[in-house]
């Protein structure tokens, strides 16, 4: 069935099977995974609201089927307003929260996910909008509730999935 994915979609190069629970093995909700047809070459583009991510599959959090929550959330905020996003992972909330007009400090723990997350902020050149950070939760959540480095008020968009 894999080599029948990949023949009949030009747009699919690579199809896999994640064998463990996502999250289950690693704190950067990574997951073990066996290659079904192509490459092993997990390098992937993408699009989701009007902005576009690059990264490595095998090394970050990402799931499409969260696009319309992404938007949901992102069309409560208001242009001036500044996030935090305390778990950013590659910007699906942030990036476009940012091409909005809006604030956004955006911290991941994963290596990872904050390099792809520095890439996305400059490839949708929302740079003038953000401060990025690569710490754990509680030193970040304690950094935005001090608000030093911004006079507008802080709206928490905390996503845990």
């Amino acid at each position: 069935m894999a080599e029948v994915l990949v023949d009949k979609n030009p747009v699919i190069k690579t199809v896999i099977n994640k064998i463990d629970n996502v999250g289950s093995e690693s704190q950067f909700r990574t997951f073990q995974y066996e290659v079904l047809a192509g490459p092993e070459d997990l390098n992937v583009r993408v699009s989701e609201n009007n902005c576009t991510f690059e990264f490595d599959y095998s090394k970050v959090y990402w799931n499409s089927k969260l696009e319309t929550e992404h938007r949901r959330l992102v069309e409560q905020f208001i242009p001036g307003e500044v996030v935090c996003d305390v778990m950013a992972g590659i910007g699906p909330f942030a990036i476009p929260a940012g091409k909005l007009g809006v604030f956004v400090w955006a911290n991941d723990m994963n290596p990872e996910s904050y390099k792809c997350l520095k890439q996305a902020v400059q490839k949708n050149k929302v740079r003038y909008h953000f401060k990025l950070s690569i710490l754990c939760c509680p030193f970040f959540l304690t950094r935005c509730r001090s608000g030093t480095s911004c006079a507008h008020s802080v709206k928490m968009a905390v996503h845990l999935f």
